[in-house]
């Protein structure tokens, strides 16, 4: 299955994983681009969940607000 990038975590279950694991690494993102990049991309595939009829439970996820998480990546920046 892993070869073939084949899932059975249900999708709106996989979504909820991804943004944790945003908010858990958001220091590690080098760029205020490259994580407003990463945030277009998950808000899309929440969108795109929202949108459509899914297997598994229903996604309940609102698209992230882009500037709030900006504001705590920065904060979690620190000064330079």
């Amino acid at each position: 299955m892993r070869r073939e990038n084949v899932s059975v975590t249900p999708v709106a279950i996989q979504l909820r994983r991804d943004v944790e694991q945003m908010f858990d690494r958001l220091g590690e993102v080098p760029t205020e681009a490259a994580l407003r990049e990463h945030l277009d991309g998950l808000n899309t595939r929440i969108r795109d969940a929202n949108r459509m009829a899914i297997s598994g439970p229903p996604s309940t996820l609102m698209p992230l607000d882009v500037e709030r998480v900006v504001e705590r990546w920065r904060e979690a920046a620190g000064p330079k």
